[in-house]
């Protein structure tokens, strides 16, 4: 039991729930449907808080929260909720009871008894709160209380009578309803399990469907521990007979060791279905890849916000170019309480077309907003040439510093157009490109020459970069991957959107403000220097993230990564542990990470046709189904001559791997 009190805001929102402030008549106090596809950041539910006194709080109900909910109203709903045996969380203030439940994954509607005249008929007072409605839980006048912990019932539970009201039918499910089954980031994981267990009604074996099945949930980002609970969905839904038609039950042994089979393998590109499949009922478009919007949160949260209101730059380029700032203030006085000198900087690469997803602007904004605070250690660099000009650099800036022995420099490498840098590391003789590999691993480099001897120590190196995507996806050559550049990379691909013919100043004020926050939080820090513990319950959540995680090329350094966000956003959030939150997001960011290195890998191919043809396929799987305009757009085209694109595209259509709908629609076809 837990005291009869309400859930407060903050709490909801720590649950993973989007929130938003309502009057007293429970009317949201502005248009909230942009809630129900994105969380409220910590600075906007601040400010709300602030501004809009008294007001009561909502959660906003379906996938978005995790939740769905049955509202049981007065008169007849709480002789409804007991004669189906549930046990509400909370009592409203005209007598009736919400009773929460997980969200299946696939939509659930929102109905009300009233208007629903057969929902009425079968459950008297019951209102269904699914996608796209909410429900109060904080009134100041008329309290909701709280008659337990808030912890949702399981899916599964709900009564069979109220589920299956509330799940579509067979021919328009978009999702198996089970809760076992994880969806996946690239495609519908129902889609796949229904191919899995179509595969086995048209006569192939468990086994071979099940390795199928295996293989696409891992190439499409699944780790183990979630592609087994998926599988043995799968295993449930098998005949308890072999292909042979002989009794053999389908044991869980035989699916863990597919399982272990599969994840011991590389990844492949992920199979996705297509209208020319499956048809219109069940197909399904590839999901872009977007930004787990989140994790967009502390002091970089509220410079995004700010400057997203100004600016037509995306908040998480501007996130995460703060953070990239802030790492590299920060670098050499703040780490991880660990045996491993963990330092919380980052190479970053913010990647979108030329000049409409102000790139550069991002990183400018981040730049220019850390230099007007006057900070300690804020040294910059706009370009380098070898590792003999980065040395005099540094030789530079500690020029500058106190006498003291072996003073460490902290310094941003800011590449506006990282194909120049690139283009560097590739000069017959450079040591460009080992030397800035060994200061992201480390604050040291050597490199000793019969004729000369080049040494940098102590530097706590960040970058700060951008390229458009279709440079980045043919920059690298072997010596750079061999290397291992690009597993050091945090790439944020970003999309653009016209929104300020004519930008507006950021008030200087809120500027002011918060780069006060800044001097204050940056100064605490270097004073400190703290080492930042993580709790037991974090760091048992990351331990099991770190133990799934793929054999793959696209996982390598991930885990690397995952340890400096722990420390970076630990700061930026004002903590000085690394708690459950904070590795919970670090998660979600290294998931999305995983997910975009595999959209966003180099180009690998001997001529233009195989370029373009790959480029072709990457576009439609980063964007899903696109019209013939579009996917020149998304290729760049005009670069090869319209003849070559129609040669691949053309080509792509022939082998299947590219399909064409009645509507003049492209979209990825089934390539094995």
């Amino acid at each position: 039991m837990v005291p009869r009190e309400q859930l407060k805001p903050d709490a909801a929102y720590k649950q993973g729930y989007s929130v938003i402030p309502v009057r007293p008549d429970k009317k949201p106090f502005f248009p909230w449907k942009e809630y129900q596809t994105r969380r409220p950041t910590v600075s906007e539910l601040t400010q709300w808080g602030e501004s809009l006194k008294g007001a009561g709080w909502a959660a906003i109900t379906g996938k978005i929260s995790g939740i769905v909910v049955l509202d049981f109203d007065q008169p007849h709903g709480p002789e409804t909720m007991r004669s189906l045996g549930l046990d509400p969380h909370v009592q409203t203030p005209s007598g009736g009871y919400h009773v929460y439940f997980t969200h299946p994954g696939f939509e659930i509607p929102t109905l009300n008894g009233h208007s629903k005249e057969e929902l009425g008929r079968l459950f008297p007072g019951l209102d269904l709160r699914g996608d796209g409605g909410y429900v109060v839980f904080n009134n100041p006048t008329s309290p909701y209380v709280l008659l337990r912990e808030l912890a949702p019932h399981p899916w599964s539970s709900m009564p069979d009578s109220v589920r299956s009201y509330m799940t579509p039918k067979a021919d328009t499910l978009g999702s198996t309803g089970d809760p076992e089954v994880v969806e996946a980031g690239g495609a519908d994981t129902s889609t796949l399990l229904k191919r899995a267990v179509d595969k086995v009604a048209g006569g192939e074996g468990r086994n071979d469907a099940g390795f199928w099945l295996a293989c696409q949930l891992r190439d499409h980002g699944l780790i183990k521990e979630d592609t087994m609970r998926t599988m043995n969905s799968f295993r449930k839904r098998c005949p308890a007979t072999n292909s042979k038609g002989k009794q053999e039950p389908y044991t869980e042994a035989e699916v863990r060791a597919t399982v272990e089979q599969v994840y011991s393998k590389e990844n492949r590109d992920p199979w996705s279905a297509s209208p020319a499949v499956l048809g219109p009922a069940t197909a399904t478009r590839a999901a872009p890849i977007t930004f787990p919007d989140h994790v967009i949160t502390g002091l970089a949260g509220e410079f995004a916000d700010l400057y997203s209101r100004h600016i037509e730059a995306s908040r998480e380029a501007l996130f995460m170019s703060f953070l990239t700032c802030l790492g590299s203030v920060v670098g050499g006085s703040v780490s991880l309480d660990t045996e491993l000198a963990v330092q919380p900087r980052l190479f970053t690469v913010i990647l979108g077309a030329s000049g409409q997803t102000r790139k550069s602007t991002a990183l400018k904004a981040a730049i220019g907003f850390f230099k007007g605070a006057s900070l300690p250690g804020f040294n910059l660099c706009t370009g380098v040439g070898s590792s003999e000009g980065l040395a005099n650099v540094v030789a530079g800036i500690r020029q500058g510093l106190p006498p003291v022995a072996a003073a460490p420099v902290n310094l941003l490498l800011h590449a506006d157009e990282f194909k120049a840098l690139a283009s560097k590391m590739k000069i017959d003789g450079s040591t460009l490109l080992p030397c800035l590999a060994s200061l992201y691993e480390g604050n040291d480099y050597e490199n000793a020459l019969k004729a000369s001897h080049l040494k940098i120590s102590g530097i706590n190196l960040s970058l700060l970069a951008a390229s458009t995507t279709g440079t980045y996806e043919v920059l690298f050559d072997p010596s750079m991957l061999d290397l291992g550049l690009l597993n050091r990379l945090f790439i944020v691909p970003v999309e653009g959107e016209r929104r300020f013919a004519i930008p507006r100043p950021v008030d200087p004020t809120a500027r002011a403000t918060l780069q006060g926050k800044l001097v204050n939080l940056v100064t605490s820090v270097i004073k400190d220097r703290p080492k930042l513990a993580i709790t037991p319950e974090a760091l048992d959540i990351f331990e099991k993230w770190y133990l799934a995680l793929p054999d793959s090329e696209l996982a390598t350094r991930l885990d690397t990564i995952a340890l400096r966000l722990m420390c970076l956003l630990a700061i930026n959030s004002g903590k000085l542990v690394v708690d459950e939150e904070i590795v919970r997001i670090v998660i979600d960011l290294c998931v999305w990470q995983f997910k975009v290195r595999r959209a966003f890998a180099p180009i690998d191919a001997i001529n233009t046709g195989a370029r373009l043809e790959e480029s072709i396929r990457r576009a439609l799987q980063k964007y899903g189904s696109l019209p013939l305009g579009k996917l020149k757009n998304r290729v760049h085209s005009e670069r090869y001559g319209l003849r070559t694109f129609d040669t691949a595209l053309g080509n792509l259509i022939t082998a299947g791997e590219v399909v064409k709908s009645s509507v003049g629609q492209y979209s990825l076809g089934i390539s094995w």
